[in-house]
């Protein structure tokens, strides 16, 4: 569930950022995406991480 949020957030924040013209508003978009893609790879890292435990 956490995975489809992060994927869903990083989404929407691209889709903002497409059409945000102030560019504080775009930086903290951007620090945003960043935000949701290390969340997204950690939760890839700890299935992943499971799966070699099997």
């Amino acid at each position: 569930m956490q995975e489809f949020i992060a994927k869903k957030n990083i989404e929407r924040f691209r889709s903002m950022l497409q059409a945000e013209m102030d560019e504080g508003r775009r930086r903290m978009l951007e620090k945003l995406i960043e935000e949701e893609e290390r969340i997204l790879d950690a939760i890839k890292s700890a299935t992943q991480s499971e799966g070699d435990q099997d």
